[in-house]
């Protein structure tokens, strides 16, 4: 692994007032230049088109470095609840962007799954700075099997007691009898049991087992999976005993419980598996009722109250139908400062019993905003106002800084200015109403709040409303703006208003890059980095003292063929620009037909350990709620009033083989539509497009190598990709940077469609760039369904990569 020194010169610029302290200590601004400096972080956000997807799909996506660090590579992945790779790719970073597409495999199973990505210059640094965006894949068939798990003893469920589940199963024509499968117990990543169940003439099944005597923070999983060949089905109950109780967290606005001044405090419930809970909480003193709140959907209440010296209050809990009582989870302090901020503005100090002189600090994440020493006596408080206007949009936290910069206190904040904040984003649709295979043009215009227009790059996507999940949908200001925070709960914080937003930030901090770690740090004046952190690299060995020296490997792909030299002591590297593949094609290593009698061969890459490090961190946490009851009922759309298919595209021919696909021939006319199809009688308009001889293609739901006009086609083998040649016998498949494909954007006025038009994602467009008026127009045509659509717009203002974000639904 080969790594250079940067040396840095700092250049320390104070702003608006002076962060020199009153104990002698270096002003924070420069030790928090000093610490980002040696600590970069990256915020990467991807835009996918959707989250909901069916097997064959296609994923297409826009990335937008927003801190500004430039990378050569993107990578993608498609991962799934297990953390296994589904989908792997690579494209070109252009400035801050990157394009692309992710196929996903006609086999893919039907389930949660994660859409992750990061940069080669992010390899450099935690895998905590990934992109992570949850996703769903649906069944992609037209028989829709139902299926239902429940337990029957409900919220009784005890460890060392019998447990009941109940199954049901049905499709379209009722309850499916003597439907196979298989039912699994499992307790973390172990199985504890596992059985086989099939129904009885009523569609239903049961499924008796011992609850094990687990830890409190333990809990049991059943999952089942109807073995249907046409439609499997599987369902997963997260099982809660009457240990696994909620756990509940305090959060005093400030970060102190204070005694004897007026707290705002914030209480946090999540079960034993970190996800939110509703409960009911009662804060008691003796008998007395303080106060009491019901935690929203992220689990957050909150109350207030004037903790006592020397008095423990207590918590009723009220949660699964159960009621326990418990003592306060924190102890209030006797003397501390309180730190109360309302509006974008105000600021109150409550000094109890501490030193009058301090340092208030006004920090974004990565850099001081303003700084004043202020004397606050103890039993005394004091009202400021912040100089907002000056400040940008975006979280915020004040800090009371005391001797030796240690935070006595600090309030985290989402500081909207108003004008000069958010850009407006305006949808214009030219027409109301629209049928199928019809025209809509759209015009968008980006401005500030004073109507001036914005240049800005945009990603746009024109989606049916029924792929587009909003809840588990992270949009670029969601990225922008909380990306650094401790945690990032599932939903859309930019739809929750006010007070959610607020409580939700009294209980964060930055990640890594609090004060604790910065007011202490020392710098070292270098950053180490890897010199080529997006090469494939790799060692050759000789078995034995026999074996020929290699002195060079050979790639190969459908655009020719390369040589990677080997050094002496049999090492080798390959860059990204030798891994760059255009469309469809792939690169092999291909080693000699004798190699491996003579040698061995390791492959190894900096991407690779990095994705190590994503699956095996915290970020791909799927929430695992407890329930007794789950229901499985796939999606579909209608059209005519028939069921169809949820995919983008659906290759139909209305050709009868009665011959297999080894006996069919190439003809003088074939074509290849822009998915790699042969003959594809979906794009007809693409019989400008001639395949090439030795590619593979889809024809009639299988790969096939093209031999040529008049020759038999040949099944690809197994590891073959569309618009690629047959892997060779002897090598390995690269990891190739793939160039951005073009998204199929009919014209039906030119060439009207053959079959129903089921697409889902109507449009795509990674690059839409606004002029000095702000605007920017597109078209695209209607599909055969009907119904919501979303113009999905995201994208950053060109001169200050501030994040532009707006939805706007549409009938057709």
């Amino acid at each position: 692994m080969r790594c250079k020194i940067i040396h840095k010169v700092f250049c320390l610029v104070l702003l608006m007032f002076t962060a020199v302290g009153s104990y002698g200590q270096p002003g924070v601004a420069v030790k928090m230049a000093s610490y980002m400096e040696e600590h970069p972080s990256c915020n990467l956000y991807v835009h996918a088109d959707r989250n909901v997807y069916a097997p064959g799909d296609t994923i297409w996506f826009k990335s937008y470095m927003l801190s500004a660090h430039k990378s050569e590579v993107m990578y993608v992945r498609v991962v799934d609840a297990r953390r296994q790779t589904l989908v792997a790719k690579q494209f070109p970073v252009y400035d801050l962007r990157s394009d692309g597409w992710i196929p996903l495999p006609d086999t893919a199973v039907a389930g949660p799954y994660f859409l992750y990505g990061f940069t080669d210059l992010m390899i450099n640094f935690s895998p905590e700075d990934a992109f992570v965006m949850p996703l769903r894949i649906v069944p992609n068939t037209e028989r829709r099997v139902e299926l239902e798990a429940f337990a029957t003893n409900g919220d009784a469920i005890e460890r060392g007691a019998k447990t009941t589940i109940g199954i049901r199963a049905r499709d379209q024509k009722g309850p499916l009898v003597k439907a196979s499968g298989v039912y699994t117990v499992w307790v973390g990543d172990s199985s504890v049991k596992t059985g086989r169940i099939k129904t009885n003439e009523k569609g239903a099944a049961e499924v008796q087992f011992t609850y094990p005597r687990l830890p409190d923070s333990a809990s049991v999983r059943f999952e089942v999976f109807l073995t249907e060949a046409k439609s499997p089905a599987r369902l997963l109950l997260n099982l809660r005993h009457e240990g696994n109780q909620a756990s509940i967290r305090v959060f005093p606005e400030g970060g102190r419980l204070v005694a004897g001044v007026l707290n705002n405090v914030v209480f946090e419930a999540t079960d034993a598996n970190k996800n939110p809970v509703t409960a009911v909480l009662k804060l008691l003193r003796g008998n007395k009722v303080l106060d009491s709140v019901q935690t929203d959907g992220n689990g957050l209440g909150r109350m207030s109250f004037v903790p006592l010296q020397g008095v423990m209050d207590s918590l009723m809990v009220t949660e699964n139908n159960r009621m326990r009582k418990i003592a306060l989870p924190r102890e209030p302090v006797t003397s501390g400062y309180m730190l109360r901020v309302s509006g974008n503005d105000t600021v109150v100090i409550f000094n109890v019993g501490m030193p009058g002189s301090v340092e208030l600090v006004l920090r974004s994440f990565n850099k001081v905003l303003w700084s004043r020493s202020v004397q606050v006596a103890a039993g005394d408080s004091l009202r400021l106002v912040l100089p907002a206007d000056s400040m940008p949009r975006g979280v915020l936290s004040l800090a009371v800084l005391g001797a030796g910069g240690i935070a006595e206190a600090e309030r985290y904040f989402m500081h909207d200015p108003g004008k000069g904040g958010a850009s407006v984003v305006n949808v214009e649709i030219a027409k109301v109403r629209f049928g199928a295979h019809h025209r809509v043009k759209a015009t968008v215009t980006v401005s500030d709040q004073d109507h001036h227009g914005i240049k800005a790059n945009l990603s746009v996507a024109v989606v049916a409303a029924q792929t587009l999940e909003r809840g588990h949908y992270p949009t670029i200001t969601q990225g922008y703006y909380y990306h650094h925070l401790r945690k990032v709960p599932g939903i859309v914080l930019d739809a929750k208003q006010g007070g959610v937003l607020d409580q939700f930030l009294i209980t964060q901090s930055w990640k890594g890059y609090g004060w604790g770690s910065i007011v202490g740090y020392r710098p070292s004046g270098t950053l180490q980095l890897l010199s080529a952190p997006g090469e494939v690299y790799g060692k050759v060995t000789a078995k034995h003292r026999k074996a020929s020296k290699v002195s060079d490997l050979m790639i190969l792909s459908g655009g020719g063929s390369g040589i990677v030299p080997v050094n002496g002591e049999g090492r080798f590297s390959i860059p990204p620009e030798d891994l760059f593949a255009r469309g469809n094609d792939r690169k092999y290593l291909v080693l000699g037909r004798d190699f491996r009698q003579d040698h061995d061969i390791e492959l190894g890459s900096h991407a690779g350990l990095f994705d190590e490090g994503v699956r095996s961190g915290s970020l791909l946490h799927f929430s695992m709620p407890f329930s007794t009851m789950a229901v499985y009922r796939p999606d579909t759309f209608r059209i005519f009033n028939n069921e169809i298919r949820l995919q983008e595209v659906v290759v139909k021919s209305g050709k009868k083989w009665e011959v297999p696909i080894t006996e069919q021939y190439g003809g003088g006319l074939d074509y290849v539509c822009k998915y790699l199809v042969l003959n594809c009688p979906m794009h007809t308009q693409d019989r400008s497009h001639a395949p090439k001889k030795g590619l593979v293609y889809r024809y009639e739901n299988a790969l096939i190598i093209y031999n040529g006009a008049g020759q038999r086609f040949t099944m690809a083998p197994k590891g073959s990709f569309g618009g690629a040649p047959p892997p060779p016998p002897s090598g390995f498949l690269l990891p190739e940077i793939s160039s951005p494909l073009p998204f199929y954007n009919p014209d039906y006025s030119v060439d009207p469609p053959v079959g129903a038009d089921i697409r889902t994602t109507l449009f795509w467009a990674p690059n839409l760039n606004t002029g000095e008026e702000g605007k920017t127009s597109f078209d695209f045509f209607t599909s055969d369904i009907s119904g919501n659509y979303i113009i999905v717009i995201q994208g950053v203002e060109m001169e200050t990569l501030n994040p532009v974000c707006y939805m706007y639904n549409l009938e057709l």
